[in-house]
């Protein structure tokens, strides 16, 4: 049986008194209001990729994730990994020596992708609110480090829950009869 194991990491942010009111201004927002397609434009996908603060961040939740999935990886394994963007993750699986593909929404992110050289991997643009695009029985396993909250936001108009089940069902779909998922998310 398939099995998803999801962990949290939360950020605190220093919200002034009138928090509330300064969020609503603009002058600290969440991303995920506007969306990952128009968030990671060139400009924020660079400072993205090149951030050894966020280097590192990924890094550790990666291999956190990989730990998480508790099972043997190597060249029989095919990994999916959600929300790919700069290619980070895909560095760490790079690393293990372990096939996959990364999709991904953000163009700009996937060029990121690409300049590191993410050689394992296909690199495909897609958007996860539209499911997982892939055949019945793909992935062994699965990784998303910092996706899985652009499904929560407030571009859905509402409709949050019907996207997190339409991309939870087609990602089982994808998935081995044994697969297993690992997602991080804030």
């Amino acid at each position: 049986a398939a099995a998803v194991v999801c962990f949290a990491c939360a950020f605190l942010l220093s919200i002034p008194a009138n928090g509330a009111e300064q969020l609503g201004k603009g002058k600290r927002h969440r991303p995920e209001r506007s969306g990952a397609s128009v968030f990671y434009d060139e400009t924020q996908a660079k400072k993205y990729a090149t951030s050894s603060r966020m280097k590192k961040i990924q890094t550790d939740m990666t291999k956190r994730a990989i730990e998480l999935l508790e099972m043997e990886l190597g060249q029989d394994k095919l990994v999916l990994d959600v929300g790919c963007g700069s290619g980070l993750s895909g560095a760490v699986l790079n690393e293990y020596n372990v096939p996959w593909i990364g999709f991904d929404v953000s163009e700009p992110m996937l060029q990121q992708a690409q300049a590191r050289g993410c050689s394992n991997g296909n690199l495909i643009l897609s958007d996860m609110s539209n499911g997982v695009p892939f055949r019945g029985g793909a992935f062994d396993a699965v990784i998303g480090i910092s996706c899985l909250q652009w499904l929560c936001s407030a571009t859905f108009g509402g409709k949050e829950f019907e996207v997190l089940l339409k991309f939870f069902r087609s990602l089982r779909g994808c998935m081995t009869s044994n697969g297993r998922a690992v997602f991080q998310f804030y």
